[in-house]
C-alpha cells in the first residue's frame, strides 16, 4: 500500500501499523495511539485513509479476522484463547465478529484447515 506521492510511506501512517501490531491483542485507543504517534486523531485518520483506502477501524478488523483465520487453521488453540489473542475476550462477541467478517462460524473456518501440501503428487492427478 502506498500514499499518492509515490511508494514512500508516511512515517505517522507505518508507525501506527507497527504499533497496531503489537497490541492487536489489546483493546485500541485511536485518540491515544495519535496521541503516541504525536499527531491529532484527525490526522492519523485522513493519513491512514490516505494510505490505505479504509478507516483505521477497518484495517484493525481487517488484520484481526486474517489472525484469527491464521489461528483457527494453523493450531489447535482454543477459542477462547484465539479471541483473547485477537482482543475478543467474550465468546459470543468473537462468534460474532468472526461470522461478520469471515462469513461462517469459527468452528467452521477451522474445518477449513489448510491441506498439507503433497510432496510426491503428479500434476493432474489432483
Amino acid at each position: 500500500v502506498g500514499s499518492s506521492t509515490g511508494s514512500r510511506v508516511h512515517p505517522a501512517y507505518a508507525r501506527a501499523r507497527e504499533l497496531i501490531e503489537l497490541r492487536l491483542g489489546q483493546s485500541l485507543d485511536l485518540a491515544g495511539l495519535a496521541a503516541e504517534i504525536g499527531i491529532s486523531h484527525n490526522q492519523l485518520t485522513r493519513i491512514f485513509r490516505r494510505e490505505t483506502d479504509t478507516t483505521i477501524i477497518g484495517y484493525v478488523h481487517e488484520r484481526r479476522a486474517r489472525l484469527a483465520r491464521h489461528l483457527l487453521q494453523n493450531t489447535t488453540l482454543p477459542m477462547k484463547a484465539i479471541g483473547a489473542q485477537i482482543g475478543i475476550t467474550n465468546p459470543n462477541r468473537f462468534n460474532k465478529f468472526i461470522h461478520r467478517r469471515l462469513g461462517m462460524s469459527p468452528s467452521a473456518v477451522r474445518r477449513q484447515t489448510r491441506p498439507t501440501p503433497r510432496l510426491h503428487s503428479t500434476p493432474g492427478t489432483d
